[in-house]
């Protein structure tokens, strides 16, 4: 894992249970529908990793413009070689390489440029059979969720975006964290409720306590119990301070 990779997976995590695109279309400036991909830029731009300009200066929307761009620039590889954060391109049609793309080869979308869907690579399920867990905006019925049900053979292609390639740049900082510090103090050291903080560099969040069990279970994003408020504001504060992860169990 890079810590990009956990920046980007971590702040799209956070992301998880939103109804709507339309958070990630006001950002864009325009509602295209489908926010896939719109998903994957907003939390790309938002975790301090941008999505190449594609559609436009924030990123991809349209999946297929994606997959091309991926492939013509060599981000995108077939061996499936992931990391968490990485970018996944799916197809729900039959598609063959042609000219070093992948190509729709079934009606009624034949010599088209496959990519139907788009989001974030988590973990490995069962490497093995190329079952892996994702999160992914519009899906789910339209929301964004967490899944565990993808499978290699509904991907076309994955990419890393050079921003992502060898985490945080070395003239540059870290984002700063989505919670601003001070108030997070004093929600930890004012509130007795528990629940569960995930973490990534210049990254923290805070979730219900009722999400507590499917946080603590997805490898790869750092988590901590509030328990020990005090505590957990000093692995907050330095997390965010040094642009590192946090784990306190």
């Amino acid at each position: 894992m890079t810590a990009a990779g956990d920046a980007v997976l971590a702040f799209a995590y956070g992301e998880v249970g939103t109804q709507s695109g339309d958070k990630y279309w006001t950002w864009y400036g325009a509602d295209l529908g489908s926010y896939c991909a719109c998903f994957v830029s907003y939390c790309g731009e938002h975790a301090g990793f941008p999505v190449c300009p594609i559609d436009s200066s924030k990123g991809f929307v349209l999946v297929s413009n994606g997959t091309v761009h991926s492939y013509e620039n060599g981000e995108a590889n077939p061996t499936l070689d992931l990391q968490p954060g990485d970018i996944i391109l799916f197809s729900w049609y039959f598609w063959d390489w042609q000219n070093g793309l992948p190509i729709i080869t079934e009606d009624p979308w034949v010599g088209w440029v496959a990519g139907d869907h788009t989001g974030f690579f988590s973990h490995w399920i069962d490497q093995g059979a190329g079952r892996f867990a994702t999160v992914e905006g519009n899906t789910s019925g339209g929301v964004v969720a967490y899944r565990e049900d993808r499978w290699t053979s509904q991907v076309c292609g994955w990419w890393r975006t050079p921003s992502m390639e060898n985490g945080w740049p070395p003239d540059t900082a870290p984002p700063p964290p989505t919670t601003n510090l001070t108030g997070l103090g004093m929600f930890l050291l004012a509130n007795s409720t528990r629940g569960v903080w995930l973490m990534g560099p210049g990254y923290a969040k805070h979730l219900d306590p009722e999400q507590h069990g499917q946080a603590m279970s997805i490898p790869g994003i750092q988590t901590f119990d509030t328990g020990d408020n005090a505590r957990a504001f000093d692995v907050v504060y330095a997390s965010c301070m040094e642009g590192t992860q946090a784990s306190e169990t």
